[in-house]
């Protein structure tokens, strides 16, 4: 299956906390991350599904202090210890911090090293 991406997606490396129906199921590292989506490593093998709904909270820097942003997503697809999450950002102040967080190339350094 061939995915269609409206942004290109950078390796960075953040923490993720997991919301599913209100409650906090797991933290998660993403692996890369764009403006419509990300993928993340998991820990656990059984409990994602296609489609399932989902709110991703990141800390993200804008104007210099970090703010957490829960953002509205769901899976587009599942595979043994990944799960890539298409993201529907409406808060203009999350949209604007992700942004920056993704342009920035210090962040993007860090992630290669990490890897």
């Amino acid at each position: 299956m061939m995915e269609h991406r409206c942004y290109p997606r950078f390796p960075l490396l953040i923490e993720v906390l997991l919301y599913r129906q209100g409650l906090s199921i797991a933290f998660v590292n993403t692996l890369n991350l764009s403006m419509d989506g990300m993928l993340v490593q998991t820990e656990r093998e059984t409990d994602y599904v296609r489609n399932d709904i989902f709110e991703l909270e990141i800390a993200l820097s804008i104007h210099g202090e970090y703010q957490r942003y829960r953002i509205p997503a769901f899976i587009i697809h599942c595979e043994t210890g990944r799960v890539g999450f298409a993201l529907e950002i409406s808060d203009e102040e999350a949209r604007e911090a992700l942004r920056t967080l993704i342009d920035d190339e210090s962040a993007k350094e860090i992630a290669r090293e990490i890897k």
